[in-house]
């Protein structure tokens, strides 16, 4: 009995430290999505991002996006702005996908927390 005890709290703290290093990459990446732009603080998504390419082909009008602050931000140059969120966006999605890669490879939680 002390073996199936042993084996179950081994794998509940495997499972835990999983959970762990997953949110761990979740905030990563979150914070790797984040984008300075003229003064303001945006989030790369692919809304953002196809706001304001369809608005900069499409459109002559000023464009205007909320930033994390909820402030509406006049930008200036539309292009440069694009470039930066898909540059944020790429490196953050490349990022999550090595480290869920690294984590699927981890089959004790030692190899996940990298001992």
């Amino acid at each position: 009995m002390d073996q199936r005890l042993s084996d179950a709290l081994a794998f509940a703290n495997y499972r835990l430290t999983l959970q762990a290093q997953r949110q761990n990459i979740q905030a990563r990446t979150e914070a790797a999505l984040l984008v300075s732009y003229q003064n303001a603080i945006f989030r790369a998504d692919a809304n953002i991002i196809s706001f304001v390419d369809a608005h900069q082909r499409l459109s002559t009008n000023p464009l205007f996006v909320k930033d994390q602050s909820n402030n509406a931000i006049l930008i200036e140059n539309p292009a440069e702005f694009v470039a930066a969120l898909v540059k944020a966006y790429d490196l953050a999605m490349q990022l999550e996908h090595q480290e869920q890669q690294k984590l699927k490879q981890a089959r004790t939680t030692a190899k996940i927390v990298g001992l």
